[in-house]
């Protein structure tokens, strides 16, 4: 897709190609006309393929992954008894928290589950609602694998999508080793989608590891920068 097809294009025109409650949450929040990084993605996300994105924070890549992973489990018939359906891993909780909070209101007509999986929380109270069956989870990679070890009657066998969000950052906070740790419990057969905001020799050892299809390498222009123009940030 060109720059000028990129400004063209909203959901709109994809009315009839995902599930119109997907389209009905994205104007419900205001959303009329994808990022680029989004109009990119989308299509090879639909179509089932493995990518690896180039993004920077703040470009929109949460619901360039968020939209095809929940049409794909609508689609696929998806419910509590199915259990977990994907599978994103954020390297802190702060991004899952807010990975969680888009999805939420994505979800808010679909009825799909989510939960959120994250160190500092009790543990309990995410045993149990694992148990129940989870179609989303949004975690870090510590707890993640934790569960995947340790709590009874939970598995990722029917898991159908892997994302791991800032992949550059789960590698600087040392989280490889819990990464490898989570993908030899999932099966092959599925579709992984990593975003970074740079891709270097690292980034790629891991989507070697992670990555089992000949993946579609997407990157946004002037990506020198790691976050987008215009974004606020802050710090406590």
């Amino acid at each position: 897709m060109n720059d000028q097809e990129i400004s063209q294009f909203n959901f709109k025109m994809l009315k009839g190609k995902i599930d119109c409650r997907i389209l009905k949450s994205l104007s419900a929040m205001g959303i009329e006309k994808p990022t680029p990084i989004q109009a990119k993605t989308l299509p090879h996300m639909l179509l089932g393929e493995d990518i690896i994105g180039a993004a920077k924070t703040g470009s929109g890549k949460t619901l360039a992954f968020l939209i095809p992973i929940v049409d794909k489990l609508i689609n696929l018939g998806f419910s509590k008894n199915k259990g977990v359906g994907c599978l994103i891993i954020s390297p802190t909780r702060e991004l899952a928290l807010q990975t969680n909070e888009v999805l939420k209101k994505l979800l808010i007509n679909i009825p799909l589950s989510n939960s959120l999986i994250i160190g500092g929380e009790k543990k309990l109270k995410e045993v149990a609602l694992l148990q129940k069956g989870v179609n989303i989870i949004v975690g870090t990679p510590g707890r993640i694998l934790d569960h995947l070890e340790n709590t009874k009657n939970f598995s990722c066998k029917n898991l159908k999508c892997l994302v791991l969000d800032e992949a550059d950052k789960l590698l600087e906070a040392g989280f490889e080793k819990h990464i490898v740790g989570i993908v030899k419990k999932l099966p092959n057969t599925r579709q992984t989608i990593l975003f970074s905001a740079t891709i270097d020799d690292k980034i790629e050892s891991l989507a070697r590891l992670t990555l089992k299809n000949n993946p579609k390498v997407i990157s946004i222009k002037d990506n020198k920068q790691s976050t987008v123009i215009g974004l606020q940030q802050g710090y406590a």
